[in-house]
């Protein structure tokens, strides 16, 4: 959240096996490799994907390099990192200013993972999924659904393989609920149901509900599992909503939506795009960042803005080669096309040495001590908790 996917015009048949929190890795495409797989996004190139395999990058966190130099995937779930390695396994380790980095594996997952993703939650416990080569998602931590068994909402310490769910690529979690992204382009959701209708279909409140298709997009290569909405970006750079219209998020104005999705007419061209904290963003194929929603904290990269509604959003000033967006606690952080990493927010900027000073302005500041390209960066969805970066030299 994850959560974030580099995306055109690519075939479904691309694998895209990086967070939503921040990062799907896509073959390097040329121009032409690119018009051979279909039409392109109307007025929008595709950005240059700087990422074009799965080879190990070093793991960073806020206190800078750690020894770990096998990474291909990352997420925060707070206090602690985790991570997927070239070999498939997941491993987590929580970042400290001093002593040894010692990193655990995830115990009771199968060989072969492609993807992972994971959130802290506000009451201290986080969740974790990760989805398998045969396209099974597994979940660890908090875990709320249901299956032939009935309704859960436990925490488990040992992976649980979720009954109802085949065919995934890609894991997305957000608060109470979890998506999959299918081969096939389709989203699958379970979890439970709120006033803010996360599901993306209609449920009894509080009640965890099993996997189940969600009516309506097709062609989806990621999901920005947000709150209190939620995205689901198209290869063709077409954004779907659903959940709540809260600071005009899905809509304009105070315009009530569906619980099921919605094409939202407002995006287009879009080739990344995550949520969090009534605040989305998206990258379009120019490389600018358009941010709406609530603008407590400079979350959308000015202080001058407290509200953007989604048909007026603000473009951040000073990124204008994105290829990738995460968002975080008040605030977000864009990759660039050349391995570079902007963030915004008033409290959102790692100092390198495990702090993070104050952004008065909450505009968009380089992060100059990070040493290499970066490829994914993923902040916090608490302040002052766990940043992480994949790097290569």
């Amino acid at each position: 959240m994850a959560r974030l996917i580099t995306a055109a015009v690519v075939p479904s048949v691309v694998s895209m096996s990086l967070p939503r929190v921040l990062g799907a890795a896509l073959p390097l495409l040329t121009a032409a490799a690119l018009t051979a797989c279909g039409p392109a996004v109307t007025g929008a190139p595709a950005p240059a994907p700087i990422r074009a395999d799965h080879a190990a990058a070093t793991l960073w966190t806020q206190y800078g390099a750690t020894p770990t130099t096998s990474a291909t995937d990352v997420a925060s779930l707070g206090r602690s990192v985790l991570w997927l390695d070239t070999e498939g396994r997941v491993w987590t380790a929580e970042p400290a200013p001093a002593g040894p980095w010692q990193p655990t594996a995830v115990v009771g997952l199968p060989s072969g993972i492609v993807d992972i993703d994971g959130i802290e939650r506000s009451d201290g416990e986080f969740t974790a999924a990760a989805v398998d080569s045969g396209g099974g998602v597994w979940m660890w931590g908090r875990i709320t659904g249901a299956d032939s068994a009935g309704p859960y909402d436990t925490v488990v310490t040992t992976p649980k393989r979720i009954e109802g769910v085949s065919g995934a690529h890609k894991v997305a979690v957000g608060p109470g609920v979890a998506f999959a992204v299918t081969a096939a382009g389709t989203v699958v959701s379970w979890g439970t149901s709120t006033d803010y209708e996360l599901l993306g279909r209609t449920a009894p409140a509080d009640v965890p509900q099993p996997p189940q298709e969600l009516a309506g997009p097709t062609g989806v290569i990621d999901v920005a599992a947000g709150f209190p909405a939620v995205y689901a970006l198209t290869r063709e750079g077409t954004v779907w909503g659903w959940g709540s219209n809260n600071y005009s998020l899905l809509a304009p104005g105070d315009a009530l939506t569906p619980d099921e999705p919605v094409l939202l007419p407002q995006l287009s061209g879009i080739v990344a795009i995550d949520a969090e904290d009534f605040t989305a963003y998206a990258v379009t194929g120019r490389g600018t960042v358009l941010a709406w929603g609530d603008g407590a904290s400079g979350a959308l990269s000015t202080r001058a803005v407290e509200r953007a509604p989604i048909d007026a959003p603000v473009t951040v000033a000073g990124v204008d080669d994105a290829v990738e967006v995460a968002a975080g606690a008040s605030g977000a952080m864009a990759v660039g096309r050349d391995g570079s990493v902007h963030v915004w927010g008033a409290y959102a900027v790692p100092d390198g040495k495990g702090g993070v000073r104050d952004n008065d302005a909450g505009t968009a500041v380089r992060l100059d001590w990070i040493s290499g390209t970066v490829l994914v960066a993923v902040p916090p969805r608490q302040v002052q908790e766990s940043y992480a970066f994949l790097v290569r030299p």
